[in-house]
């Protein structure tokens, strides 16, 4: 536990330490967000006209005249959605290249080299791979739906009561929590295998995804302790910010334009979390390693020639602490694209000979 409680301290302390990219995901966000909010305003403007209902759903969410104007206004409500479809792949498209630029900072000292150009070379540099990852995350998604088929299925044949309309509802919050379970074990899962694919440098990028599993499977609790840990650091601070917009009206311009501050605050809290999940992770997995590294030292079976070698290496070449991360990856992010690398050289310390790296099911401790 005081593992996960460290991992997830450094994180925010990463987090916190990078405001430059804590900013650059602000803008990201905004550039996404603000053509919906125009294509929406404009629609909802539209077909109610200048009304009090207008100005009441500018001010506040209606569910009721949301669901009045998409039953009577839909034809041109169905062409802004598509326009909104097409906006939300660009920006998962645009989060591809974030979550390069993110972990390349992570990995570079910030002082050894300008931050435009580790995170954009970073973004770019790891862009092909991890988009590749997200097309074969259809491994890790497919087998997450099929669970949650057999879980469905499961709960309505044990506890179907059409009766008992109470039970129902329990039931209801039981399905959403098991699916935002299976959500999130699938989005950790990814985590780890960006990391994986950016701390090795490796293209391998369906192999990575497999040891990622692997590596998750192994470490379950303590990999899910970490991430609802800083999971829990994202409710508290989207439960201040439910209680501060609470807290006064929207009316008065002060008023407004103090709820507007207030929103662009949450949302870079939101890039500042996004950070720290990355930076925690990142963190774990340099332990984890680093840590069954001394495990092969010290084995105590006669071990061969191949697995004595791959013992050796990985005790020399196992991926350090947060700190000690670092040092070795300046040289290896400024060789050419196709160079091929070492798997393990982006954890050398720097003047250290590149080693074979070790196999990576001697990597994972039981």
């Amino acid at each position: 536990m005081n593992n996960i409680l460290a991992c997830g301290l450094k994180g925010l302390k990463e987090a916190t330490a990078r405001p430059k990219m804590v900013c650059v995901l602000w803008l990201a966000n905004i550039l996404a967000a603000f053509p919906l909010y125009l294509l929406f305003s404009s629609a909802f403007g539209g077909a109610l006209g200048e009304s009090g209902l207008a100005g009441s759903l500018a001010s506040k969410t209606d569910m009721n005249v949301i669901f009045e104007v998409l039953t009577s206004s839909s034809d041109p409500l169905r062409e802004v959605m598509i326009v909104a479809l097409g906006l939300i792949v660009l920006y998962e498209l645009a989060a591809i290249f974030l979550a390069g630029g993110i972990l390349q900072t992570l990995l570079l000292k910030p002082e050894r080299r300008a931050f435009a150009a580790v995170f954009f070379g970073g973004g770019g540099r790891f862009y092909g791979r991890f988009f590749r990852l997200s097309v074969s995350s259809i491994l890790v998604w497919l087998p997450a739906a099929a669970v949650y088929l057999v879980f469905d299925l499961g709960l309505a044949a044990v506890f179907h009561d059409p009766n008992r309309e109470l039970l129902g509802f329990y039931l209801v919050l039981v399905r959403i929590a098991f699916f935002l379970a299976l959500v999130f074990l699938a989005k950790m899962i990814l985590d780890y295998a960006r990391i994986r694919i950016a701390v090795r440098d490796s293209h391998l990028v369906l192999s990575e995804l497999l040891f990622a599993i692997r590596f998750v499977g192994r470490r379950l609790g303590r990999t899910l302790g970490l991430y609802y840990v800083l999971g829990f650091v994202g409710l508290a601070a989207l439960a201040l910010y439910s209680l501060a917009d609470a807290s006064f009206g929207k009316t008065a311009p002060g008023t407004v334009a103090a709820g507007l501050a207030l929103t662009q605050i949450f949302i870079l809290s939101r890039g500042w979390l996004k950070i720290a999940f990355q930076a925690g992770q990142l963190e774990f997995y340099a332990r984890e390693i680093e840590k069954a590294g001394r495990r092969l030292q010290a084995n105590p079976s006669p071990p061969s020639a191949v697995s004595l070698e791959a013992a050796q290496n990985s005790g020399r070449q196992a991926e350090k602490g947060f700190d000690q991360i670092q040092p070795g990856v300046d040289r290896e992010a400024q060789k050419p694209e196709g160079q091929e690398n070492n798997p393990d050289h982006r954890v050398e310390e720097k003047g250290q000979k590149s080693q074979r790296p070790a196999q990576d099911e001697q990597d994972q401790p039981q």
